[in-house]
């Protein structure tokens, strides 16, 4: 997959993932073609976000932004933008006037996965398949990730299901008996997106980022996806770049600055 295609690829998964965000019963998605944002009753990032902006010509495009980001300011909820490769020009000008900066830059990187390694065993540790008897120890990873509460678990394990009922599926490593690292695989239009990497730092160095994402990969490819997205910290391109993963484009998340932990 190369030139507009890989960013295609990486926008609509991108894009199809996130939006989960916003599918539980107190949460909100709209959808349209120059709008994708997502609102949920969690005020953490990255919870409430405008994953896609276009402009649709309506008003100047500063105006635009503003009445995007107005739902947030009123509910006093911190927003995260993502500044994808076809957001429309001006928007990061706008989005600069109104007081947002970039607090990520993640690299947009595609490999094609026909031809895969067997994903490496860990010592000590129990990799697997999770399922929704799993949802308690994914929502503490998550948690521990983001910095949430008790208040946001019924939310959380509702997205979970959603996520592992529909095109999500989910690996998890256990040491001892300790749930310390996931990893989310997103089907979408045939391409196979790796999301949500997190390790605990009881599971650090040990490989098992590796070892959880290529377990995904090839279950993608047993079941034919040809090609696989993922959207890169800076610190982890590296890892990737070793797994057959080439950038491509690069995305940017946009936040009012202090609220976003990274």
């Amino acid at each position: 997959m190369q030139g507009p295609d890989s960013i295609a690829a990486l926008e609509a998964n991108f894009w199809s993932m996130f939006s989960l965000l916003g599918r539980g019963t107190a949460g909100r998605v709209l959808d349209t073609r120059t709008r994708l944002i997502v609102e949920a009753p969690i005020d953490r990032p990255p919870y409430n976000a405008v994953l896609r902006f276009l402009d649709d010509g309506s008003s100047p495009l500063r105006r635009q932004v503003r009445d995007t980001l107005a739902p947030f300011r009123k509910r006093a909820v911190p927003v995260v933008w993502a500044v994808h490769p076809t957001t429309s020009e001006g928007v990061v000008e706008a989005l600069e006037a109104e007081g947002l900066a970039v607090a990520e830059k993640l690299p947009g990187m595609v490999a094609d996965i026909t031809e895969l390694p067997p994903p490496p065993e860990v010592d000590g540790a129990d990799v697997f398949e999770a399922s929704s008897d799993t949802s308690d120890a994914w929502v503490d990873l998550v948690s521990w990730r983001y910095g949430l509460g008790h208040d946001t678990s019924r939310y959380l394990r509702e997205l979970y299901e959603i996520g592992i009922h529909g095109h999500s599926r989910l690996w998890m490593a256990r040491i001892d008996g300790e749930y310390v690292s996931k990893v989310v695989l997103h089907i979408h239009d045939g391409v196979a997106g790796i999301y949500g990497v997190v390790t605990t730092e009881a599971g650090r160095g040990r490989g098992l980022a590796s070892a959880l994402t290529l377990s995904a990969l090839n279950v993608a490819r047993e079941e034919g996806v040809e090609t696989s997205v993922l959207h890169s910290t800076p610190m982890a391109k590296g890892l990737y770049e070793r797994l057959g993963y080439r950038e491509v484009a690069p995305f940017e998340i946009w936040a009012d600055p202090g609220t976003l932990h990274l």
